[in-house]
């Protein structure tokens, strides 16, 4: 239940400010035909305050609707092994539910802790088979990977960004259409503990940076 924690800094020009103890509290992954974005949301304790700095951001590759891969399959060997579904869009969302302990004699949270995680999301996808269909109204559980591609770092090595769904159900797959528009589902989707892995959900980034960002 003890969540990794970081150190942010903000210069502000006349001074500079560092959220120590910093936990991820909830985070956003959204794409759709554009550039992917994220957004996070963080708990720490207060800022402590010093003279004005310098900070030198890391080099960025921006990651788009091109760059995803999605693969579905009845666990996460199957998946890993399956081709590429076409989707029209996919958002994701992680809360670890973190919870701020305070303790008497201090007014500073003395730690943190994920109580249940939750991860929700949808997709959606072409009304091209029966197959998503009959995974809502069976209540098939699946697996599913995302992965995000971007430039080659060194030898035979890319950016990466690979979530890793280990087992989910959809719970809602409402149809969406118009009067000129092609029939698409929208499969809203509630990931679940995988007791064959010993987890729900897990989050690799590959870049060429170490562990200091």
């Amino acid at each position: 239940n003890t969540p990794t924690t970081a150190s942010i800094t903000f210069d502000k020009g006349a001074y500079r400010e560092k959220f120590v103890y910093a936990c991820l509290k909830d985070f956003e992954i959204d794409v759709k035909d554009g550039l992917a974005t994220i957004k996070a949301g963080f708990l720490s304790q207060m800022p402590t305050t010093t003279t004005s700095g310098t900070n030198t951001p890391a080099a960025e590759t921006l990651l788009s609707f091109k760059d995803l891969v999605v693969q579905f399959g009845a666990n996460i060997t199957a998946a890993a092994s399956a081709s590429g579904t076409s989707i029209l869009s996919m958002n994701l969302k992680y809360n670890p539910n973190l919870e701020t302990i305070y303790t008497s004699g201090s007014n500073q949270p003395s730690a943190f802790a994920c109580k249940a995680v939750e991860t929700t999301g949808e997709y959606d996808i072409l009304l091209n088979s029966v197959t998503e269909r009959d995974n809502y109204y069976n209540l098939t559980k699946q697996a599913a990977i995302f992965t995000f591609t971007g430039a080659t770092i060194s030898g035979a090595y890319t950016e990466q960004v690979k979530i890793k769904i280990y087992n989910f159900r959809v719970n809602d797959q409402p149809i969406e259409t118009g009067i000129d528009n092609l029939f698409a589902y929208k499969s809203n989707f509630v990931a679940e503990y995988s007791a064959s892995d010993s987890k729900e959900v897990d989050f690799t980034v590959r870049n060429s940076k170490t562990t200091v960002y």
